[in-house]
């Protein structure tokens, strides 16, 4: 009996039914091991493109920054601007200072002449001013572009992260709805 059972066994061992289970069982755990790195390259992805949205989030929030440092520059060199017009508008001294010289005026044709080189005066910190508010806005423009370019590069890239996981996902559907037909 003892040997009849052993051949039973090495029977049922070679049988065609135990070998198609054994090829079955390995296939199944072959799908759920390619599942599991599939799972696991989703949640990568996933991750990477998480943090491509939160440098992207960083990088809106410092182009909009540069954007509003760039609005106040260039309101500072408007007034700075303004201010420069006003003082340096008259490029000489009144039209009644033909007439106060003529008449011999001099107090007068004095105080516009003071009034001029007060205006040359309080225009030059004005202009002073206005060069590096210029380069301010300058740099703010150029900053702000970095922004922009920076934002351009992480958006493509969260878009490229959202589409390799969209691909994983439907490539770990469409390879789990092969297997269970088989």
């Amino acid at each position: 009996t003892r040997d009849r059972v052993e051949q039973g066994y090495e029977d049922l061992l070679t049988s065609p039914a135990y070998a198609d289970t054994a090829d079955t069982a390995a296939r199944v755990n072959g799908l759920q091991q390619t599942a599991a790195r599939s799972r696991q390259a989703a949640a990568d992805s996933a991750e990477e493109a998480r943090k491509a949205q939160a440098a992207l989030d960083r990088r809106s929030a410092e182009q909009k920054a540069a954007s509003k440092a760039t609005a106040r520059v260039a309101d500072q060199v408007a007034a700075a601007a303004r201010a420069v017009a006003a003082a340096a508008g008259p490029a000489g001294l009144p039209a009644a200072a033909a007439d106060w010289a003529a008449r011999g005026d001099l107090g007068r044709l004095d105080a516009a002449v003071r009034e001029q080189r007060e205006q040359v005066v309080a225009a030059r910190p004005l202009l002073t001013a206005a060069a590096p508010a210029r380069q301010h806005e300058e740099t703010a423009a150029r900053w702000a572009g970095q922004a922009s370019a920076e934002r351009a590069r992480w958006v493509t890239r969260a878009g490229q992260a959202a589409d390799a996981v969209d691909a994983a996902r439907q490539g770990l559907s469409d390879e789990l709805d092969r297997k269970s037909v088989v």
